[in-house]
């Protein structure tokens, strides 16, 4: 009878004091929307961002750098460090960090290209050869980059699908010379079509090309940029990280002169 009598009085009194309960029926439900909304938003961004990320290696990636400009003092200034990444570090993390699986190191720089009569602007990435299965990225005509590039410094190149396009209307360019910051290379492939990453970083638009060719004939040292890392899980990545960091600065007189940026740490 109680119940009843509870549920009359309750009932009494959403009528009585109708303007409350409509404002409390609608706090419920607003609130209620909001969080869904944020979880289906948040999920949707989560689902957005890892496909961009396979785009460039994956979940277990982390990204090694020295960045030519650091932020102290609430102004951007050169990096006072004289320490540098190189690829005797690379192999070194390989080596003796039992949470990772590979190390791509690179050198990213823009420079002027010419074939024939056409002259453009696009990016050189110097890597090695490990650097297709680790960027989940393949070739759709020719080879990529051999060990025997990589010792014998050789002045060899792969491009993307437009950079093809638009230096060679895709007519087939293997054997064909392609000009690059005044020093000649010879086409051997062409990667696949592979489009923007986050945004606007077009793929397409990219040349490789050997890291030791590069480190001697744009840089002059073996200085390298970055490290495209991969631990061998997605649950061993923070430890990963945290290996290459102790291997780099045991190597580097305990410097910090680098940054590590993780996939997990930006999807948390």
């Amino acid at each position: 009878m109680k119940i009843f009598e509870n549920g009359f009085v309750g009932i009494r009194a959403i009528f009585t004091n109708k303007l409350r309960s409509l404002l409390t029926t609608l706090g419920i439900v607003i609130g209620v929307a909001a969080v869904v909304g944020t979880i289906a938003i948040g999920e949707g961004a989560r689902t957005l961002i890892m496909e961009e990320v396979e785009k460039v290696g994956g979940r277990t990636l982390f990204i090694v750098e020295r960045r030519s400009r650091i932020r102290k003092g609430g102004k951007w200034i050169r990096n006072p460090s004289r320490e540098y990444l190189t690829r005797e570090d690379a192999l070194s993390i390989e080596a003796n960090c039992p949470s990772v699986r590979e190390v791509i190191p690179e050198i990213m720089t823009n420079g002027k290209t010419e074939a024939g009569r056409e002259s453009r602007e696009y990016l050189i990435e110097a890597t090695v050869p490990a650097f297709t299965e680790s960027q989940n990225w393949f070739l759709e005509l020719g080879r990529f980059l051999s060990n025997d590039d990589i010792s014998d410094w050789g002045k060899i190149c792969i491009i993307g699908a437009k950079v093809w396009e638009e230096m060679f209307n895709k007519v087939n360019p293997i054997g064909r010379e392609i000009r690059i910051k005044d020093e000649r290379f010879t086409v051997v492939g062409v990667m696949e079509e592979k489009g923007n990453v986050f945004g606007d970083f077009d793929r397409d638009k990219e040349i490789l090309v050997p890291l030791t060719t590069a480190q001697q004939r744009f840089r002059g040292n073996d200085h390298v940029d970055v490290f495209w890392c991969k631990a061998k899980d997605f649950e061993l990545a923070d430890r990963a990280v945290l290996e290459a960091k102790t291997i780099l600065m045991r190597r580097h007189g305990d410097e910090e002169f680098f940054e590590i940026h993780s996939i997990s740490q930006f999807l948390d």
